[in-house]
């Protein structure tokens, strides 16, 4: 079988030149062109395992940029280049985010609940996948997560977080003693919430629907 030629050493330094752009570029911010100069040198260059770093910027950067559907793409051509990558977890948190940015909630849902059993994404991937069951008309499937997450113990940002939208959601389904008993739990530990005004909110909407209840 014929070998495939090596690249001159003009196209070595044109490769290089675009690895080196881009990599700047995305440290500088500039996410568009950092991406189109990285995929310019992707698709010029033969692979190899050292362009890791490369296949995971490019994704990241049109992630940054905004553009999650080419986010996706790129994300996806990483998993199926480096399926044990370096950049495995991130690649994988990345692509939920971006289904879920692009309003694709059963994909990302998908993409959280593969990160669930990790713990450094677990609770991020549970809060997410959540999210993402809550906005697909899934609210049984965002509790059980979210019940999953809060657990006994609020131990970690996220997880304060997780509690409160399982308050709403337990309002939402008109389950007055369970919403009571956490909105009390979160009260309990205020200093640990990071935005008063949603746990406010949540908790005046809690009392409306107990008084129209009559449930006094």
């Amino acid at each position: 079988l014929a070998q495939s030629a090596s690249p001159s050493p003009n196209e070595e330094a044109e490769l290089a030149q675009l690895y080196n752009q881009g990599m700047a570029e995305f440290s500088g911010g500039d996410y568009n062109r950092a991406a189109a100069d990285l995929e310019s040198m992707l698709n010029k260059a033969e692979f190899t395992p050292q362009l890791e770093p490369a296949f995971f910027t490019v994704g990241s950067a049109w992630f940054d940029a905004g553009n999650y559907s080419k986010a996706i793409t790129a994300f996806k051509a990483y998993q199926a280049k480096f399926p044990n990558g370096p950049h495995g977890g991130d690649v994988g948190f990345g692509l939920g985010q971006a289904y879920l940015l692009g309003k694709n909630y059963s994909e990302a849902s998908g993409a959280f609940a593969a990160l669930e059993k990790d713990p450094r994404f677990r609770d991020q991937a549970l809060f997410y996948g959540a999210t993402a069951s809550k906005e697909g008309g899934h609210a049984d499937e965002a509790i059980s997560k979210l019940e999953r997450l809060a657990g006994n113990d609020f131990s970690s940002p996220i997880a304060v977080r997780g509690a409160m939208l399982l308050a709403q959601l337990y309002s939402q389904k008109g389950e007055s003693t369970k919403t009571i008993a956490l909105i009390g739990k979160l009260h309990s530990r205020i200093a640990m919430v990071d935005n008063i005004v949603d746990l406010n909110s949540t908790t005046v909407a809690l009392g409306d629907q107990l008084f129209q209840k009559k449930a006094y």
